[in-house]
């Protein structure tokens, strides 16, 4: 009698505890953590500001050939840079406002893991960023001495990680259905458990 006394108590015990009800609310609240996880690793990019501590002629004519967006750092603003032009000595161009689409980004935490929504990855990775100590009092075409120029940024994307984000999705995608079953596993155990009927 003791043994069927202990075990109808611990029976209750566990039915108090573990409801079918809260086991559903629970198992909703698993899968939304779950999702939030893998969905926020899966639609996220990264870049990284390949920076280049000095100014070089030849990396500036390069990085002119292609569709680049030139954007000025100075310490009291910034603007935008169009039709630019490289010699031995200056950079030259027309002065700019900035635009909307590309004042997202001016300002990278770091050097690498910059994260961006992939939608403005065309936006990003047109982006060169130059940096100089010296105002620049000119309001339409100005000259910019080479020596001026402290660090360059031409932004482009960071494989690496990417390829980290991406594995963490599939882990975290590949957990749902996991935890799905388990707590399936344990709803079932508690309904089962709450219909024993102990004899007297």
């Amino acid at each position: 009698m003791v043994f069927l006394d202990h075990l109808k108590i611990n029976l209750k015990v566990m039915k108090q505890v573990i409801q079918p009800n809260d086991l559903k609310l629970l198992l909703n609240y698993v899968v939304l953590v779950l999702l939030i996880l893998s969905q926020s690793s899966c639609f996220q990019h990264f870049y990284q500001t390949n920076s280049i501590e000095k100014s070089d002629t030849t990396v500036l004519k390069i990085l002119d050939t292609g569709n680049k967006y030139f954007i000025v750092h100075t310490p009291t603003e910034v603007f935008a840079l169009r039709n630019l032009k490289v010699d031995s000595e200056i950079i030259s161009g027309d002065r700019d406002s900035l635009s909307k689409t590309h004042a997202r980004y001016l300002n990278p935490a770091s050097r690498t893991a910059n994260r961006f929504p992939k939608k403005y990855a065309e936006i990003i990775f047109s982006e060169v960023h130059l940096y100089t100590w010296d105002s620049v009092e000119e309001k339409g075409h100005i000259n910019l001495a080479m020596h001026q120029i402290y660090q360059v940024d031409a932004y482009g994307p960071d494989k690496k990680a990417d390829k980290n984000s991406k594995t963490l999705s599939i882990i975290g995608l590949s957990l749902i259905p996991v935890v799905i079953i388990g707590l399936g596993v344990i709803a079932a155990s508690s309904v089962s458990l709450t219909g024993v009927v102990v004899p007297l």
